[in-house]
């Protein structure tokens, strides 16, 4: 029995009645699907100073006499749309799609009475800023740190 793959297994015999060939049941035991952060894809723009760059030279190489160039000279409609049409072409060359992977922001630890004393740090917070009280100040520090060893500890019980 080799056990270098895979430790967590269980091999019991399964008696299945139809015949007198009986078979063996091979149970795999994985992780929980709790333990990964799914991953989701996005798409979007990268604007980066290279990309800018190129935007930027491509604008300014382009022969913007075909913007003009309409059957009748004085329609705003036809001299936009040619306009509108060779920027986003370019814009479109210039910046490509890319799929980002995103983690996942769930943070399934953070509980409604965490969120409740954290507003109720930052309104100390406030009341602190605002007073020259020693004693409010000293509560608040004391609220702080218990307040990171909750939060701590629910990370680590999650």
């Amino acid at each position: 029995m080799d056990r270098s793959k895979n430790e967590n297994f269980n091999i019991e015999p399964y008696y299945n009645g139809l015949s007198d060939h009986d078979a063996q049941m091979l149970t795999l035991y994985t992780p929980s699907h709790n333990s990964f952060k799914p991953r989701l894809a996005r798409t979007g723009r990268k604007y980066d100073d290279s990309y800018i760059t190129e935007f930027k030279m491509k604008l300014s190489y382009e022969n913007w006499e075909n913007v003009f160039d309409s059957t009748s000279d004085y329609d705003i409609i036809v001299i936009f749309n040619n306009f509108l049409n060779m920027h986003l072409r370019i814009f479109y060359s210039s910046f490509p799609l890319h799929k980002f992977l995103v983690r996942s922001k769930s943070k399934v630890w953070f509980t409604k009475g965490i969120l409740i004393s954290c507003r109720h740090k930052k309104y100390l917070y406030l009341l602190c800023k605002m007073s020259k009280n020693t004693v409010l100040k000293n509560f608040y520090k004391k609220y702080c740190k218990v307040l990171t060893s909750t939060i701590q500890l629910a990370k680590k019980l999650h």
